[in-house]
């Protein structure tokens, strides 16, 4: 979806960019593609960086610049604004998490700060130091970020050429500036090696870096004479290109192919200790379950999941939310991969929940399930 938008939207820039190196107005073509933007930015909010970077190439590079830069903006702000309100109402403040996730890649534990009810300290010297070392990283591996598709890499080449068309050469400065722009949100956020980084927005520039390498190549290629013998000798260096890209895909392939079949679940997650007794036995649609994995409860069992707070406080203070609230919280899910938890937080959950189960120090091949009226112990085969 992400990347069907986004080449959608670098369609239109690249149909404004010709328009007014045509003579004619590239308002509407402009305005549409920051409407796609709207859409991409409600897929993944980290998408919003693209933007800025596109908003600032617009506003150097097609005219009107102030009609643009104000129709962008309101196009923008149409889509974004609902979201803001939404968490201004239900968080503690119109970014929702983003603060969180921010300081998360700045030396605090993320996953301690999202479970607690403090609002971390603002670590600015952290904040740069991280954000700076994690560019570098980008540079650096820009290859594998790309979907180790080497041909991709090859796009900053062909910033050096000068292409004939104009409207050529100025397309390539809008990509540049959105993955400069998008690789400083992903540094700010932070961005693992995961292939599955739901942060990872290498991979949308991929085929458009691709494609100017190629076209660097071509022009290359055409000033070699034997590219203009006939036959496969005058496809050659795009031959080699196939073969290269395809090459680690083949090899992976193959090796799925011979470890096939693979496990099916989630290594920590259980289907059948949520599904059964979480869905089926304890919980009611409009319950809470306590968990260290929410994920898992929320997708395997169906119901309404809450991390389970650091402190004795943190777990007193839902509890009175959730009283307040007319909310039932009825369970408690710990998986083996959960942390150990202080005396005074098992003292607190055995007064909560009748059937006490020891929670500290307990084999980690274990799954647990504690509820108000019963305690269901399910060994993980």
């Amino acid at each position: 979806l992400m990347l069907c938008l986004f080449s959608a939207a670098c369609y239109l820039i690249w149909k404004a960019i010709d328009s007014q190196e045509a003579g004619k107005s590239p308002v509407v073509p402009v305005i549409l593609a920051g409407f796609i933007f709207g859409l991409l930015a409600l897929a993944h909010w980290l998408t919003l960086w693209i933007f800025v970077g596109f908003l600032i190439f617009a506003i150097s590079y097609f005219k009107p610049r102030g009609i643009i830069a104000i129709f962008l903006i309101v196009t923008m702000g149409l889509f974004i604004v609902g979201p803001l309100i939404f968490n201004a109402q239900n968080s503690d403040g119109l970014l929702g998490t983003a603060f969180y996730y921010v300081q998360g890649k700045t030396g605090f534990q993320q996953d301690y700060m999202f479970k607690g009810f403090n609002s971390p300290p603002m670590n600015v010297k952290g904040l740069v130091l991280n954000t700076v070392r994690t560019m570098l990283l980008q540079t650096h591996e820009i290859h594998r970020h790309v979907g180790g598709f080497i041909l991709a890499s090859a796009f900053f080449l062909s910033l050096l050429h000068p292409f004939k068309r104009t409207s050529i050469g100025g397309y390539r400065w809008c990509i540049l500036t959105m993955w400069i722009f998008a690789s400083l949100g992903m540094a700010l956020y932070g961005i693992t090696g995961s292939e599955a980084d739901p942060n990872q927005l290498h991979i949308l520039f991929m085929p458009m870096m691709t494609a100017f390498a190629l076209a660097l190549i071509s022009i290359l290629w055409a000033r070699v004479p034997q590219s203009q013998n006939a036959g496969f000798f005058a496809l050659l260096p795009f031959t080699i290109i196939i073969l290269v890209a395809a090459s680690p895909f083949l090899i992976k392939l193959h090796a799925e192919i011979n470890t096939y079949p693979k496990e099916t679940v989630v290594r920590g997650y259980d289907p059948n200790n949520t599904n059964r007794e979480l869905h089926k036995q304890i919980a009611n649609p409009a319950d809470i379950i306590y968990s260290d994995q929410p994920w898992a409860v929320a997708w395997y069992g169906d119901r309404v999941s809450i991390w389970t707070p650091n402190t004795k406080e943190g777990f007193e203070k839902i509890n009175d939310i959730a009283n307040n609230n007319n909310s039932n919280i009825v369970a408690m899910h710990f998986t083996p991969f959960r942390m150990g938890m202080a005396p005074d937080y098992t003292q607190l959950v055995t007064k909560k929940f009748t059937n006490n189960i020891n929670l500290v120090g307990s084999s980690n091949s274990r799954f647990y399930l504690i509820s108000k009226n019963k305690a269901v112990e399910e060994e993980k085969k």
